[in-house]
């Protein structure tokens, strides 16, 4: 899980979050969630709307693309899911963005494999 301000910087990360990304809590917090947080689409490589600009338009969302890959802090990639929701107070007043997310590297592979039996 990863919380950012309305703006996408970063304010949150748990244990988990920082497995996944490579980063450790102290060196993500203050910056832009998309320098930390780098998803792409697998196949075309091509970077994927910020998750932050996706839930201050929609309120929340479950998924972003097809085969969304988080590249690491090391360079490794991860085949993810996303969800996105708004942090709200007084009812509608967004004072952040919430992004949970998991790896599905391994259920992915099982997938593929299951196909081609």
């Amino acid at each position: 899980m990863i919380a950012t301000d309305p703006d996408g910087i970063i304010r949150l990360m748990n244990p988990i979050a920082e497995a996944l990304t490579g980063w450790k809590m102290n060196e993500a917090i203050g910056k832009p969630l998309e320098s930390i947080f780098k998803i792409i689409s697998e196949g075309t490589n091509i970077k994927i709307e910020n998750p932050v600009t996706k839930v201050l338009r929609d309120d929340m969302f479950y998924g972003l693309a097809d085969h969304t890959v988080l590249i690491t802090k090391e360079g490794m990639k991860r085949d993810v899911d996303i969800i996105g929701s708004a942090i709200k107070i007084d009812g509608n007043n967004i004072i952040g963005v919430v992004l949970i997310f998991y790896d599905i590297t391994g259920r992915n592979r099982i997938d593929e494999i299951m196909k081609n039996i």
